[in-house]
Order: structure tokens, then C-alpha cells, then sequence
């Protein structure tokens, strides 16, 4: 919960938390129940997100990453050039964009990444960002065999950064 500044680990817990559909409001965040707390941020308490894959997945986990207090869109990448008009529009002119996702790691700015790419990326992408320094919000599958699960495994231990995997849908019974 936060303690009044935001942390990294703040933002990917209650962004996970909404994208996988909880019904709970984002500003009850308390230390207790009944006792909500009203966190104040400056300047300084900003995530710098960016995405990376903007299709379906990556506009909805990208708004809703915006639904949380302190986070701040600076840039998304994706290889389709609709894709990066379509994000200045729904996000605004001021966001960097680009069609390769190498810029956006090697940002010293950016605190934060959304992994929307194609399956067979997740693990190149991951590995490379925790290796920059990035925590990351990865849409599932987290990779495509034991091999490349292990590799992620071992780069969040390496670098010491926060990874949540998406899991929409995966816990509803239908599934």
C-alpha cells in the first residue's frame, strides 16, 4: 500500500491489480481497512512509463496504467507506423515514438515498461529491459518455453527489477 510516495513496486501492484479486472477503486488505498489514505505527489514522484506493443493489449494496459496516480506515458514503440500515429492521438503529440524498442531501453528516464509484443519477444525484450534498469508489466504468456521462463527468472534475480505477468481471463472459471 502506499506510505504517502509512490514506489515502483507501488505502481506495478495496483496496475496489475486493475488490469485484471478488480473491482476495487484505485484511490482506496489504505494502510488498514476503513482508514484510506490520500497520498500526495510532486514532481519528483512520477513514474515515467512506456510501452512497448501498441495493439489491443498494449492501448488497455497502457490507459490503465494511467489510471494510477504518478505515472506519466513518455513513450511507446511498436513496428507499425498506424500504431504510433494512433498513440500520439489517443495520448498526445508530446510522447516519444518509435518503431525500435532499443530506444525507449536505453532511456535513462523511463522507470517502467508495458511488454505488449508477440509472444515470441517477451523474453529478448524483458532480459534487455531489467538489464537497463527497468521494471516491467509483461503480457502473458511470460515466454514461450521452460528454457526462456527460466532465463526471465534469472534476470529479475541478476538486475534486482520487479516483473508482473498479465494474466487477464486465466483465473475465470470459463477458462
Amino acid at each position: 500500500m502506499f506510505t504517502g510516495k509512490p514506489s515502483r513496486r507501488d505502481f506495478m501492484k495496483t496496475a496489475s491489480a486493475i488490469t485484471v479486472g478488480t473491482s476495487a477503486p484505485v484511490h482506496i488505498l489504505s494502510h488498514s481497512v476503513g482508514s484510506p489514505i490520500e497520498p500526495t505527489y510532486s514532481a519528483n514522484d512520477k513514474i515515467r512509463l512506456a510501452t512497448i506493443g501498441m495493439g489491443t493489449m498494449g492501448f488497455g494496459d497502457t490507459r490503465t496504467a494511467l489510471l494510477v496516480p504518478g505515472v506519466e506515458l513518455v513513450a511507446v514503440a511498436d513496428c507499425y507506423e498506424g500504431r504510433l500515429q494512433r498513440a500520439k492521438e489517443i495520448f498526445g503529440e508530446s510522447i516519444t515514438t518509435t518503431r525500435d524498442f532499443r530506444e525507449i531501453l536505453s532511456r535513462p528516464d523511463i522507470d517502467a515498461v508495458v511488454i505488449a509484443t508477440p509472444d515470441h519477444w517477451h523474453t529478448q525484450i524483458a532480459t534487455e529491459a531489467m538489464r537497463s534498469g527497468k521494471d516491467i508489466y509483461l503480457e502473458k504468456p511470460l515466454a514461450r518455453t521452460i528454457g526462456e521462463g527460466q532465463a526471465i527468472v534469472r534476470a529479475v534475480r541478476r538486475y534486482g527489477r520487479i516483473l508482473q505477468v498479465g494474466s487477464q481471463q486465466r483465473s475465470d472459471t470459463a477458462f
